[in-house]
């Protein structure tokens, strides 16, 4: 027959399997919420800024009037600060190697993506429409290219991060 002893030491051991079980799950939730969770959301803003700033180069090439190129440059100015904050507010939620390396790569592609625009801003505003699409073609795509792919990399690392600390 079960004794009172025998009844005290499983619940004992239940207790302490549960508040092991529980530590680990806190443990887990806590990874979730510092690093893949609001990295996703720093890494879709930043990515919607830099399309927004695509767009609005875009737009700015199209406008026909010097008031509607002075609207999509204050857009293309607002984005880039948009973006530049979300990059920089990602930076203290890595915490892994392979996010490390990939950021490393981020920052300068992005940098790289916004400092090819000024040129191409100033072949538009001066009504130099089509040596504006060229020069975006040239210089400023490829680096979009790269920022896009980088972008799209770090959501995937961060989803993939959080399914596997979810599956944990």
């Amino acid at each position: 027959s079960f004794t009172s002893g025998g009844l005290v030491a499983a619940m004992v051991t239940v207790g302490v399997f549960s508040i092991y079980s529980l530590a680990g799950l806190s443990r887990i939730t806590q990874q979730i919420i510092t690093d893949p969770l609001p990295g996703t959301a720093k890494m879709a803003a930043a990515s919607a800024a830099t399309l927004t700033v695509r767009g609005d180069v875009w737009h700015h090439i199209a406008a026909p009037d010097a008031s509607k190129k002075g609207d999509k440059e204050r857009s293309i100015e607002e984005s880039k600060g948009k973006g530049a904050q979300a990059l920089q507010e990602y930076e203290p939620t890595i915490t892994t190697a392979s996010d490390r390396a990939l950021f490393d790569k981020l920052k300068p592609a992005w940098q790289s993506y916004m400092d090819a625009l000024p040129g191409v801003l100033a072949l538009s505003r001066a009504g130099k429409a089509e040596e504006a699409r060229a020069k975006y073609a040239a210089d400023a795509q490829p680096s979009f290219d790269v920022t896009r792919d980088l972008l799209q990399a770090e959501m995937d690392l961060n989803r993939a991060n959080g399914e596997k600390l979810a599956a944990e």
